[in-house]
């Protein structure tokens, strides 16, 4: 089938504290020939998970759920360091937020963070945490101000207002689909079917 000439994309609301959507963010990465063959392009959007449901910043992640994750990210065959509790990861997404305007520098810096939290098991919330994680992006970037905290606020209440009640959600047209992470077949068979329905493509018979 020939590529689309314009891409279909595809919001993926996601929070840094999850480790759940890192899963996702690898599962995904790795399928990107697939999608990008597909015509389907993801854009990231960070909300505050905390602010739309029960977890709270600071609290422990509990042994029972850090097994579970691991088992799933061993099924997945992803490499994964378990954070020990719900880290505020305002900022981190403050700054991604800030980045909008410049896809490149915006992937760089979300694949920079997640490395730092999901592989080299660090804090998001330890001092010089944000400069640290900027230079192995090779990117400059300030504090996140007030204002772009704020922004974080409002698009998490406008991500709760549609439909967004956890992460990772794929808002498909105007419907949220949060599907948690599944194998790669399943979450690529997901998407070239929504993609399919989205261009009126009957698929095989």
């Amino acid at each position: 089938m020939e590529k689309p000439s314009s891409p279909l994309r595809v919001p993926v609301f996601y929070d840094f504290s999850s480790t759940i959507c890192y899963l996702t963010h690898r599962v995904l990465g790795r399928l990107g020939p697939e999608l990008a063959a597909l015509g389907i392009a993801l854009d990231w959007h960070p909300i505050d998970l905390a602010a739309i449901t029960a977890w709270r910043r600071g609290e422990p992640v509990g042994p029972d759920r850090a097994r579970n994750l691991e088992r799933l990210a061993q099924e997945l065959g992803i490499a994964v360091a378990t954070p020990a509790h719900w880290m505020d990861s305002r900022p981190a997404m403050a700054v991604a937020a800030l980045l909008d305007e410049a896809p490149d520098d915006e992937e760089r810096w979300r694949e920079a963070v997640w490395s730092w939290v999901y592989q080299d098991a660090r804090d998001l919330e330890e001092p010089g945490a944000l400069e640290e994680i900027a230079r192995r992006a090779a990117l400059r970037v300030a504090p996140p101000s007030a204002g772009a905290l704020e922004e974080i606020e409002r698009r998490t209440a406008a991500a709760h207002a549609a439909g967004v009640r956890g992460v990772p959600t794929f808002l498909l047209d105007a419907w949220p689909v949060g599907i948690g992470i599944q194998e790669d077949e399943t979450m690529l068979d997901f998407l070239r079917r929504f993609a399919a329905r989205k261009r009126g493509d009957p698929g095989p018979n």
